[in-house]
């Protein structure tokens, strides 16, 4: 287990979004704020962390193709 990060400007931030790649043992998950986090899932290791939306995520879709 591991916790999840939050940008204290934006405290009331969480996950809205998450996807787990078997293919390279990778979660991404896209929060409320519009920040995007890469876990490496072995370790549970914060790999990437960068705020990529200024608007509100309110959902998240896998793209099927």
């Amino acid at each position: 287990m591991a916790d999840f990060p939050v940008d204290p400007n934006f405290a009331n931030d969480f996950p809205v979004f998450m996807h787990v790649s078997a293919k390279y043992g990778l979660l991404y998950a896209a929060t409320k704020y519009g920040f995007l986090y890469v876990y490496e899932l072995t370790t549970a290791s914060l790999l990437y962390r960068s705020k990529v939306a200024d608007s509100p995520i309110f959902a998240g879709a896998k793209d099927s193709k």
